[in-house]
This record gives structure tokens, C-alpha cells and sequence, in this order.
């Protein structure tokens, strides 16, 4: 199954994609690590969860922080990401303009 999000501005700068509730049951559960495949390389990237009031009631929003994996893809605001998960439970890593 992949999951595709396009990439706002706060999203980028962060290097931090928002997880749609509804690709929750894809990832680990937080604050645990996907292990993301890009480029011939692993990287790790921790699933964080923060709590939000944005609309009532109270509820968290599901982030994947890429940390270094980011830069190496060169993450811009407007990209696609698209994570793709493998039989291992890892995760193929791409992105599209």
C-alpha cells in the first residue's frame, strides 16, 4: 500500500509529513521508528504524535519525522511524498514534483 501526501510549506521546513488518520493503520504507532528505504540507504524516522485543539474535541495529529532523510531527497514545499510499504515492513521512499 502506498501513501502519497503533498507537502505544504510548514510540512517541509520541518521535514516533518503529516500522517492522515486514515494511513494510521500503515505505520508504527508512536513514538516508535519506520525504517525508510531511499537511494541504496536506511534511514530511521520516528512517528510522533502531538496533541491538538485545532477543532474540538481534543485529538493528536500523527507526524513522520525525516530527520537527515529529508535533506538527502531534498524536500521541497509542493513535492508528493510517497511511501510505499514493503513485505519487510519497511517503507520505499519517494518523491514527485
Amino acid at each position: 500500500m502506498v501513501y502519497r501526501r503533498k507537502l505544504s510549506r510548514e510540512e517541509a521546513a520541518s521535514g516533518r509529513p503529516l500522517l492522515l488518520k486514515s494511513a494510521w493503520r500503515l505505520f508504527p504507532k508512536p513514538p516508535k521508528v519506520a525504517v525508510l528505504q531511499h537511494g541504496g540507504g536506511a534511514y530511521r524516522a520516528g512517528v510522533q504524535a502531538e496533541d491538538c485543539a485545532c477543532v474540538p474535541p481534543a485529538h493528536q495529529h500523527y507526524y513522520l519525522a525525516l530527520g537527515s532523510l529529508a535533506a538527502e531527497m531534498g524536500v521541497r514545499p509542493g513535492n508528493v511524498a510517497e511511501l510505499e510499504r514493503r513485505d519487510d515492513g519497511s517503507f520505499d521512499a519517494r518523491l514527485a514534483s
